[in-house]
């Protein structure tokens, strides 16, 4: 028995429609990381110009006013608050971006997985960004002095395992 006419026609739209909804999830996740690596340039440019404007503002008001280092010292100071100010703004905004992305239809859940390994701050600005937190772990790993790959004296501050604490 063959297919009618009808039949065949939805049966190739709905194939074309699969089609397009994989080509537009592959043509998304591929314009994301290109705007993430933006975004990520971004945050290392306004730390750099910001340091860099208090530098020449600094520079400037120690011309003026001969009060050579200070305002240089003032400059760059000020310069690296607001670097941190507009780097803080920017991963905030990437955050409710994110966040908007990941709540699509359909979406029940939504996770993040971090650790001290990210940032010693990472919990905290995902908790203010609206997570919360369900689980904590306890994750070990070979420690690559002992593996070799890095010399003994290496991170001195952390004690290697293999040996007695000395008191």
């Amino acid at each position: 028995m063959s297919e009618s006419r009808e039949e065949a026609i939805k049966r190739l739209q709905d194939s074309a429609s699969a089609l397009e909804a994989r080509t537009t999830v592959e043509k998304s996740a591929e314009l994301t990381g290109h705007q993430v690596s933006g975004q990520a340039y971004k945050i290392i440019a306004e730390l750099l110009g910001g340091v860099f404007v208090g530098l020449a503002a600094g520079f400037i008001a120690d011309w003026v006013f001969g009060t050579r280092p200070w305002g240089l010292i003032g400059g760059v100071l000020l310069g690296f608050a607001l670097s941190i100010y507009m780097a803080r703004r920017t991963a905030n905004r990437l955050m409710a971006q994110a966040k908007a992305l990941g709540w699509r239809k359909g979406v029940e859940c939504l996770r993040v997985h971090t650790c001290t390994l990210d940032s010693p701050a990472a919990l905290g600005f995902y908790i203010k960004a609206g997570f919360v937190a369900r689980k904590r772990e306890v994750e070990t790993f070979a420690d690559p002095r002992l593996a070799g790959i890095l010399s003994r004296d290496a991170a001195s501050h952390v004690p290697l395992l293999d040996q007695p604490a000395v008191a």
